[in-house]
């Protein structure tokens, strides 16, 4: 390590060629840049594709609230579970359903060994005639659990709890953490090739003249 005329560090040793040198740094400056872009377009994406997964989720539970008006109205409890069931069957995502009246009590779900009691006091605090979304940690993986009221006429009649599994949301991020893998290894050997070849173009005179010039210095003029 030593310092140059401008007081700055070097971080290559003393006995490094200049060709070495140049290389170090175009590299180096190579990967930052490469790895910030790639690193930034990842957290972008990832975070877009959570959004539309989260989105999706609403618009489902949003659905499930709009058809269940008049069944919830009439207290169908056949009715609404068999429209909880389809809605089920035709998303694998979804972990589970139920709707709960305006004071709280149960009308339907699709849980097959009876209703777990603690879930029906989770995402109930707040104002519950708006949307709200909480992450739980269950047996089955992490879930959103996502509730939106029942609302007609602008009564509030009860509230629809939505709860889909994060599971393929985390098969798509696995895909992409190894596309983005695979990509930026690619990227890396390619750049690295390109710029050694860049770096020994420009080197190659530069080597010439030094070599040149030494034999100036050592009295040889027939170069």
């Amino acid at each position: 390590m030593h310092s140059n005329k401008s007081g700055l560090f070097c971080v290559y040793p003393k006995n490094w060629s200049l060709r070495r040198k140049i290389l170090f740094n175009m590299v180096a400056i190579f990967l930052l840049l490469s790895l910030s872009e790639i690193l930034i377009t990842r957290v972008i994406l990832l975070g877009a594709l959570k959004t539309e997964f989260q989105r999706k989720g609403l618009s489902t539970a949003k659905s499930i609230a709009a058809n269940s008006v008049v069944n919830v109205l009439t207290q169908n409890e056949k009715r609404i579970k068999q429209l909880l069931e389809n809605e089920e069957r035709l998303d694998k995502d979804i972990a589970y359903v139920f709707i709960v009246d305006s004071s709280g009590r149960v009308l339907a779900h699709t849980f097959n060994n009876g209703f777990p009691i603690d879930l029906g006091r989770v995402n109930n605090a707040g104002n519950r005639e708006s949307s709200s979304t909480k992450i739980l940690d269950t047996q089955l993986g992490i879930v959103y659990d996502i509730a939106v009221p029942i609302v007609s006429e602008r009564s509030l009649l009860g509230r629809v709890h939505l709860g889909v599994l994060r599971n393929s949301f985390q098969r798509i991020v696995n895909k992409i953490n190894f596309m983005f893998f695979c990509t930026a290894f690619f990227i890396i050997i390619i750049g690295i090739i390109l710029i050694y070849r860049v770096v020994s173009l420009i080197i190659r005179p530069i080597s010439k003249l030094v070599e040149a010039t030494k034999s100036i210095q050592q009295g040889n003029f027939s170069i």
